[in-house]
């Protein structure tokens, strides 16, 4: 019998500032099937931060090095894709990563596209509501 390797699941904890996702986060990464808890994955908000950028000045300044826009999508993809492999590889052994960072939300669409396979999480509170302040 063959037994298949199974690549953890990745679930992208997204939403807006003060909803309620850290707490969430601490509370996913106690199942024996994640990984302890960690900070927000600001990288991954840069890198997308900036393919971002690429494809809103791809015509006027990025053009000149990828073949076309689908070429840059293709590239953006397979980065994303390596650094996740990278990140699941330093967070191993778990069936599930659980990654946060409220930057992503601008994101989801990108990161989707790369990582169909994923899930988001996203959290929303009421606008009317307003956390305390201590």
């Amino acid at each position: 019998m063959t037994t298949t390797s199974i690549s953890p699941r990745i679930a992208f904890l997204v939403g807006g500032r003060r909803t309620g996702s850290t707490l969430l986060h601490n509370l996913l990464c106690r199942s024996p099937d994640t990984h302890r808890y960690i900070g927000e994955f600001q990288f991954l908000a840069k890198i997308l931060d900036a393919f971002s950028w690429g494809h809103d000045n791809f015509d006027r300044l990025v053009r000149f090095y990828f073949r076309d826009s689908n070429h840059l999508v293709s590239f953006q993809s397979e980065t994303i894709r390596n650094l996740l492999s990278e990140v699941l590889t330093t967070l191993a052994p778990l069936r599930c990563a659980i990654l946060k960072n409220p930057e992503l939300s601008a994101h989801v669409l990108m990161l989707a596209k790369a990582l169909p396979d994923s899930r988001f999480v996203a959290t929303i509170r009421d606008p009317k509501s307003r956390p305390n302040k201590q």
